[in-house]
């Protein structure tokens, strides 16, 4: 099973796929390519002993390859996902692992080259140029397509104990390649566990029980659940000397000085 970096440049009227696949001996090999053939041609020809690596793949580059390989112009799909935050469903086989859906607070590509100390890559290429790119076009898109392959093998290496995880998993409990690396974590473990989702939990209201014998110092939070107040504010108080901001999401706190 061979592992490819994948990335797409999507303009008007051209687009580009750059790969950067791990050979079996650890050296790197570029593909780059323009043609829209030559792109259905690389799928079929992988799809099926390769892991793609990609950053933010499930909702914009997966998308974009399922449209190509429909025969359809990806321009319009990728200003879509882009410009108005659409979430598009990919119906590919293809095994891949996603970088950014490894944090829990995903970063884009060009800031995880700022947090990294790398150079941050830009092109000065319209993306919405209405003619044909020239060659020189190109060639700085090439550039700077290559320089994001580069960035998503560095964020892919210090992903790698997460991705090496999730595929003995699913090698110990018989759950394939492709659900092993797409799934959350959440769903990864209920698919070990062999949970099943109960739908009459999901407005299911359980309020809390006071105990009689509960010391409590800070009522107003209490009054803030119990009047589920929280669906509309956080709430501040001091715990310890600290501030502590609570929110419908949990609870949030530091000393403002720790030395």
């Amino acid at each position: 099973m061979r592992i490819t970096i994948y990335d797409f440049e999507i303009f008007r009227l051209n687009h580009l796929l750059g790969t950067l696949t791990i050979n079996e001996h650890g050296g790197k090999e570029y593909y780059q390519t323009w043609s829209q053939e030559a792109i259905k041609d690389f799928y079929y020809d992988c799809v099926d002993d390769t892991i793609f690596v990609s950053h933010n793949g499930f909702k914009y580059d997966q998308p974009i390859f399922q449209e190509i390989l429909k025969g359809k112009n990806p321009y319009a799909l990728s200003k879509q996902i882009v410009g108005d935050d659409f979430t598009a469903r990919s119906y590919l086989k293809m095994m891949e692992f996603d970088c950014m859906k490894v944090r829990r607070n995903p970063f884009g590509l060009k800031l995880t080259e700022l947090i990294s100390g790398r150079s941050i890559e830009t092109t000065e290429v319209d993306f919405d140029i209405e003619r044909e790119l020239n060659k020189d076009e190109m060639t700085l898109t090439e550039e700077y397509n290559r320089a994001d392959l580069d960035q998503t093998l560095y964020n892919f290496e210090r992903f790698y104990p997460q991705f090496e995880l999730r595929l003995n998993i699913g090698k110990t409990f018989n759950i394939g390649i492709k659900d092993s690396l797409k799934l959350t974590e959440a769903q990864l473990a209920a698919r070990v566990l062999g949970a099943k989702q109960d739908p009459s939990l999901k407005y299911k209201i359980v309020k809390p029980q006071i105990w009689p014998t509960l010391q409590i110092k800070n009522q107003a939070v209490v009054d803030w659940y119990l009047k589920e107040e929280y669906m509309d504010h956080s709430i501040v108080t001091t715990v310890c000397g600290a501030e502590h901001t609570l929110g419908k999401g949990g609870i949030h706190s530091a000393v403002r000085k720790a030395y």
